[in-house]
């Protein structure tokens, strides 16, 4: 007779032949490759190619360079870039905002495109078309415009009144061709572009994007520009009084109580001398600073023209992103500053 513990002991039997061929089994199976990640940037995150060319026949590189793009979220100017010699450029690694894209250069009709997800500001195949002939900016093409174009009628680069916005198709004449170019869109406004953005959503690959050092935090600095006014007075011999206004607008300041005044002799650029200048900062709304920088500078030479430069440090305002759509408004590091040259001259 069977022990009553015998059925216990069959199933227990059982169940360890069948937990041991399971496990044989999986020796010899094979594990299935892990599948590409769709994008190596947290979520939300990705990249935009952008492709301008100007509605004009023509190849030259020139034609399709330094046409600005820049992209606003609401009321802020976030992120801005220029167009290289092929017509393009790309933002990497932007959030998925509902972005407008302002696209604009000198002389041409600016445009404005609304991209409401993950997408792209044309193709490589099919550009976005900007349109010539607005000289004065006004966002309108008409005999306003042809009026600047035909001060320049006629001339090459080699002449002093050469008008480097009129020629459109850049083959340094400005002659019929480009009043044909401008005939195109004659009367035209900036609304009347047609909406063709490309907005197919676009899903980044490792191999096509950059991947981060870390997810967060991720600091985005925010693109600024600095507009400045030359001032001199008292101009003697050997001494002079100037004055440079320097605004800087998005928020960016310059920090400090003086600056570094960098001056020399214009036949002589090895010969600098730098003197401390100092600034007088205002504020306005937050919006735009203001800096003045002025001083007395003497000991020049006579009837000499000198070139000068300012160098100080900025403080550049920008968004420090601490989430998938976590993030707040705060200051970067501080970061030099090197102004444009400038020129002044003393009297003989």
């Amino acid at each position: 007779m069977f022990s009553k513990r015998t059925p216990k002991c069959f199933i227990t039997i059982l169940l360890i032949i069948l937990i041991a061929g399971i496990s044989f089994i999986q020796i010899f199976a094979v594990t299935p490759a892990p599948g590409l990640a769709t994008s190596s940037y947290p979520t939300g995150v990705y990249d935009m190619e952008c492709y301008i060319k100007p509605d004009i026949n023509t190849t030259e590189p020139l034609a399709f360079k330094d046409f600005r793009i820049q992209l606003t979220c609401g009321i802020h100017l976030k992120l801005q870039d220029k167009t290289n010699q092929n017509g393009y450029t790309i933002f990497n690694a932007i959030y998925t905002y509902p972005w407008t894209a302002t696209i604009s250069k000198p002389g041409f009709l600016t445009r404005t495109l609304s991209i409401s997800r993950n997408g792209r500001i044309g193709t490589a195949e099919n550009a976005v078309p900007m349109w010539a002939g607005d000289m004065n900016q006004d966002n309108a093409i008409n005999m306003t415009d042809i009026v600047v174009i035909a001060k320049s009628f006629g001339t090459s680069s080699e002449d002093t009144n050469f008008n480097t916005t009129a020629d459109f198709n850049c083959d340094n004449t400005i002659n019929m061709s480009d009043i044909i170019i401008v005939c195109r869109h004659f009367n035209n406004v900036s609304g009347d572009y047609p909406d063709i953005v490309d907005n197919t959503t676009i899903s980044p690959t490792p191999e096509q994007t950059p991947i981060p050092t870390s997810k967060y935090p991720i600091f985005h600095t925010f693109p600024y520009d600095v507009t400045s006014t030359l001032t001199t007075s008292d101009i003697t011999s050997d001494s002079l009084y100037v004055s440079l206004v320097l605004s800087i607008n998005n928020r960016t300041y310059m920090t400090g109580d003086e600056a570094d005044f960098i001056y020399w002799p214009k036949n002589n650029p090895e010969s600098k001398t730098c003197t401390k200048v100092p600034i007088t900062s205002k504020n306005s709304q937050y919006e735009e600073d203001i800096n003045i920088l002025s001083s007395q500078i003497t000991g020049l030479a006579a009837n000499t023209t000198y070139c000068f430069k300012i160098i100080a440090t900025i403080l550049r305002y920008g968004e420090m992103q601490t989430g998938p759509y976590e993030y707040y408004w705060t200051h970067g590091d501080t970061e030099p500053y090197i102004s444009d040259v400038f020129e002044f001259y003393t009297l003989p």
